[in-house]
């Protein structure tokens, strides 16, 4: 450790009380992690209570976390900060449930989801991560990926030196840091693998086993029969587990030994994957036409399961608007991926005995941008970019960046002859472009797709911006390939 930072003054933050729906929404969104049927949910019980109306019914989480340090994070959602999310006013007799909202935002997100291995028995400050996975969502072309990170990676966490990844929540917590164990973990994931992480959900195991079982287990097609005779118990000891491969049903306590076995070939690489194929197979569960029915049936015992068992800084109407974003998402945009041998430099031996896994970072990187930096392309038929672009009205820049006089003036003229409003036709900073870029800072899909399919542009120069200081919608910049279609 090259840095022990001094421990903050002692902090209680202020209780905070939530409505039933949004435990069982946070339960929910953790589970497939902004795949999409936290929404249904969502819209099954808004509609259930809408019939009932109702006076309010409240929640009251817990005043101090489980442990005894008043300064570790009390498990509540943050309430501040800015939104994504537009609120859509409710119908009447709505009861209990809030305002819908909308996600609003262009920009990708990104949320780190981290599940940590705390102990009813056990009183401790912090806790490493068992669980490490990256979460990244594409408003504009609607995809989502899953990034799993093997909890032995070595890494410079800030301040403190080289250590496992898994450490990063822990060092943060017991040090008391600003954000504690979630933002240091955030800083590491940002320092050492290049992504940067928007917001986190951190929750245990035992919750995960709970609400697995109240949603009445889940079905995996198991690839390989699994033996792991010395699988942790609660105590230090053992609870051997068996699987044979092929279609199985799993409860709560299956699935999650399941998920945390190293008992493979593949050790932890083998089971980021499962932990995904858990996350899909509690998806497909949610998804079922009975689901509704068996979340409100349940709703007490799902409350019990999430009351101080979450911390998130995601806002409640965020976490409305993502999962309902999400429930657009078709499962074919949905990829898994694991940061496996194809990443990995190789493994060494730590001074103090510990195995790790060294990072090629160069050969991470290309799989790092496909996911994190580089909006997915809309899936549009070509009758529905023709028809539908035009229509947004998007606003456009088209800037000459090609050093060829006259091009921007022609691209322009092209435009508006095929319907399009170009406001603006001017020279980009500098006439050195060798290849056209096109920034999409308003969420205008179709009219990307279209200028894509038309312009032939290339795919990895095609970004979303920020619309705070701009009131253009879509920008083109022509470099040298660019050439304007013939009618």
């Amino acid at each position: 450790m090259t840095k022990q930072p001094s421990p903050s003054p002692s902090r209680r933050r202020k209780r905070v009380v939530l409505p039933d729906w949004a435990l069982i929404l946070l339960g929910i969104f953790f589970l497939f992690a902004t795949i999409g049927a936290a929404f249904l949910v969502y819209r099954g019980v808004r509609n259930f209570v809408g019939g009932l109306g109702g006076t309010n019914q409240t929640v009251v989480l817990p005043e101090t976390p489980k442990g005894n340090d008043p300064d570790v994070p009390i498990v509540t959602p943050n309430t501040t900060g800015a939104s994504d999310t537009e609120v859509i006013p409710e119908t009447a007799g709505a009861g209990i449930l809030p305002n819908f909202a909308i996600w609003n935002g262009t920009d990708r997100v990104t949320i780190l989801l981290m599940g940590i291995d705390e102990r009813k028995d056990e009183q401790e400050n912090g806790y490493r991560t068992d669980t490490i996975m990256v979460i990244t969502i594409d408003p504009v072309g609607k995809t989502a990926s899953m990034l799993s990170i093997p909890r032995d990676l070595y890494v410079d966490i800030p301040d403190f030196g080289k250590y496992r990844i898994n450490n990063a929540n822990y060092l943060g917590d017991i040090y008391k840091l600003p954000g504690r164990g979630p933002q240091l973990a955030k800083d590491t994931i940002a320092a050492n693998l290049g992504i940067e992480v928007d917001y986190y959900i951190r929750i245990n195991f035992e919750a995960f086993v709970t609400i697995v079982d109240e949603i009445g287990g889940i079905d995996i097609d198991v690839p390989q029969t699994i033996d792991d005779p010395k699988y942790p118990d609660a105590n230090y000891g053992y609870d051997p587990f068996y699987i044979e491969a092929g279609p199985q049903h799993l409860d709560g306590r299956q699935a999650l030994k399941y998920a945390r076995t190293r008992a493979t070939a593949g050790s932890d690489f083998d089971r980021a994957k499962r932990q995904q194929d858990v996350i899909f197979g509690v998806r497909d569960k949610v998804l079922s036409t009975d689901m509704i029915g068996t979340v409100l049936t349940n709703t007490p015992a799902l409350i019990r399961a999430l009351a101080g068992s979450y911390d998130t800084d995601l806002q409640i109407d965020q976490i409305i608007g993502l999962a309902q974003l999400s429930a657009e998402i078709d499962r074919s945009n949905i990829s898994g991926h694991v940061i496996n041998q194809s990443y990995i430099l190789g493994y060494e031996t730590t001074p103090d005995g510990q195995q790790v896994v060294i990072l090629d970072i160069f050969g991470f990187r290309e799989l790092r941008d496909e996911l994190f930096y580089i909006p997915a392309r809309p899936q549009y038929t070509k009758e529905e970019i023709l028809t539908k672009a035009p229509e947004e009205g998007a606003a456009i820049a088209v800037l000459n960046g090609s050093g060829q006089e006259g091009l921007a003036t022609e691209a322009a003229d092209y435009l508006t002859a095929k319907g399009f409003n170009v406001v603006t036709v001017g020279n980009a900073d500098h006439g050195g472009y060798t290849a056209s870029v096109l920034t999409d800072y308003t969420g205008r899909p179709y009219t990307v797709a279209w200028m894509l399919d038309k312009f032939q542009l290339n795919r990895g120069n095609v970004f979303t911006g920020s619309a705070d200081d701009t009131e253009i919608d879509v920008e083109l910049i022509l470099g040298a390939d660019f050439k304007v279609p013939s009618y």
